[in-house]
């Protein structure tokens, strides 16, 4: 009947695969859980459930460091712009303040709620 295509393509909307815009290397190996802009420094941070936080330079398309604190999976981030801090929670109940600039971090050991992400966003913009 009609043309088969591959399962592992994705689509968009009109059925048209999707060609990825660049590829990063060096990236995540398991999910990625959250990624914030940070606009200002031409930077985006993701985390992920292995256990990393990737600083990317948005203009460069390239990675620019990668903090390795969380002994566990980083759910979730949060970035304020006046302090230039980068906050990370992760599933080891820790929350690790970073500055973009250096490797260098903070961290607090605390119980997380489920509406971490709630928190975060109050508290951080």
């Amino acid at each position: 009947m009609g043309e088969e295509t591959k399962s592992s393509e994705l689509k968009d909307g009109r059925d048209k695969p999707l060609k990825p815009v660049a590829r990063l290397e060096n990236g995540h190996t398991d999910v990625i859980t959250d990624m914030v802009p940070m606009v200002k420094l031409q930077m985006l941070a993701t985390c992920s459930l292995d256990k990393t936080i990737i600083l990317w330079h948005t203009v460069e398309k390239k990675k620019l460091r990668t903090y390795r604190e969380h002994v566990k999976g980083v759910v979730a981030l949060a970035f304020n712009e006046s302090l230039i801090l980068l906050v990370s929670a992760g599933y080891d109940h820790q929350i690790c303040v970073w500055n973009p600039y250096i490797g260098n971090h903070y961290s607090f050991k605390f119980f997380i709620f489920k509406t971490y992400k709630l928190m975060f966003n109050k508290f951080f913009r």
